[in-house]
């Protein structure tokens, strides 16, 4: 059976970055983890149950050690208005993904988590810092080509393996949506009208979309919650495509 055809058959899934845990995670049919927090054997004996291993990537959001160390320049950060954008809530950069050496410092680490490691994917996170509205219309455009121009670079020279997006449901998705086997929208706002009515927007864009290219579409839920509530469906109502819903931090 292919990492596709596995990947179609997934009922469960979590996201783990803690250290190895593989008491927690041999319950789901796939899970998501920081590479440098597992062990060989931990990766090893996941494969060995047949659970898919999926390797934490962040595309977009970079610690500000790889600016203090040298391993990236000024010029390889999004920058508006002359100042490098940060997520504040982690301390982290924006990298811009239409420099060659961010690109190329990616390339590696995938590289060696999908040949020499022996991971089953990557879990691409932080595209979805890319549809802040505080970046300019066209420089949002431009990276939005550049993140698809990406991703089809890793679909070209590792088709056998999977790629799930984290989010970027509003416009990156739009974007590659035929290049990835699954998108993850990960902690639906909730709480307000305005969340419902958008939650019920982003459900039938993805529906329109996921049948149309054929990715699976996945929820991510903080802890072992399901909060059909905040998505404006109840269970029975549910999309038959969002029926795979995945918890973090378990």
């Amino acid at each position: 059976m292919t990492r596709k055809e596995k990947l179609e058959k997934v009922r469960s899934f979590a996201v783990y970055y803690g250290r190895d845990g593989l008491n927690k995670l041999v319950d789901f049919d796939m899970v998501i983890v920081e590479p440098a927090a597992q062990s060989p054997i931990s990766l090893s004996e996941l494969k060995k149950r047949g659970i898919l291993a999926l390797a934490y990537v962040s595309a977009v959001e970079v610690n500000k050690s790889f600016v203090e160390n040298g391993l990236l320049r000024s010029e390889d950060l999004l920058t508006v208005r002359g100042q490098p954008l940060e997520n504040s809530q982690y301390g982290n950069y924006l990298a811009d993904l239409r420099s060659k050496n961010w690109c190329l410092l990616l390339w590696d680490k995938i590289g060696n988590l999908l040949l020499h490691d022996g991971y089953d994917g990557i879990f691409i996170d932080t595209l979805g810092d890319l549809e802040w509205e505080i970046i300019p219309k066209t420089c949002r455009e431009n990276m939005y080509l550049a993140a698809a121009e990406f991703i089809m670079s890793v679909r070209d020279a590792f088709p056998g393996h999977l790629i799930v997006q984290n989010n970027g449901v509003n416009e990156i998705c739009k974007f590659t949506a035929e290049l990835i086997d699954s998108l993850c929208w990960e902690n639906p706002s909730s709480g307000s009208l305005r969340h419902w009515m958008r939650n019920r927007q982003v459900m039938k864009q993805l529906h329109r979309m996921s049948k149309q290219h054929g990715f699976r579409v996945l929820l991510l839920f903080e802890g072992r919650r399901t909060r059909s509530v905040i998505l404006g469906f109840n269970k029975r109502s549910w999309p038959e495509y969002f029926a795979t819903k995945g918890y973090l931090n378990i």
